[in-house]
């Protein structure tokens, strides 16, 4: 759909609007995304690893310990402030299809649809990283599904 431009206010100026109901946000790019996600998974080991010492976790038990860290952190922060503490250095952030803030389930979710996805050997995470290179919003797999799409910090309609 095109627009009159707010800045020129002439009928030649145009330029994309959003669909009806969705705010115009620039999207993360993919290596900003991916540093981000490095960033969370640093910090989601060395918890993880702190909290499975701590409590004298077996080596074969340490995965779960993992799992549950890794869900537990994506899952509370997302659903608190819509970004993650690796996000956040990225200055990204993660929105609904409108620019709000996540609910809960839509966080879930959206992990939920991750978790799948990287539990084949990773499969789904080149599935996902085809997907979002070829998207002009850069959406992957799980954004598709949670009706998500990860942008630029402070361009979302709700702070």
């Amino acid at each position: 759909m095109l627009g009159p431009s707010a800045a020129g206010g002439g009928a030649c100026n145009i330029r994309p609007m959003a669909p009806r109901g969705e705010v115009e946000v620039q999207p993360g790019s993919v290596l900003l995304r991916a540093a981000g996600f490095l960033i969370d998974w640093a910090v989601v080991l060395v918890v993880a690893f702190f909290i499975a010492t701590s409590a004298g976790v077996g080596e074969g038990a340490r995965v779960a310990v993992l799992l549950v860290t890794a869900s537990v952190y994506e899952v509370l922060f997302l659903a608190a402030t819509s970004t993650t503490p690796g996000k956040m250095a990225m200055r990204l952030e993660v929105r609904d299809r409108q620019g709000m803030r996540l609910q809960p389930d839509k966080a879930i979710l959206r992990y939920l649809v991750f978790l799948v996805s990287i539990l084949p050997f990773f499969a789904g995470a080149a599935v996902s990283l085809a997907l979002a290179l070829a998207d002009p919003e850069r959406r992957t797999l799980h954004d598709r599904v949670a009706g998500t799409r990860v942008v630029k910090a402070g361009r979302g309609s709700e702070p």
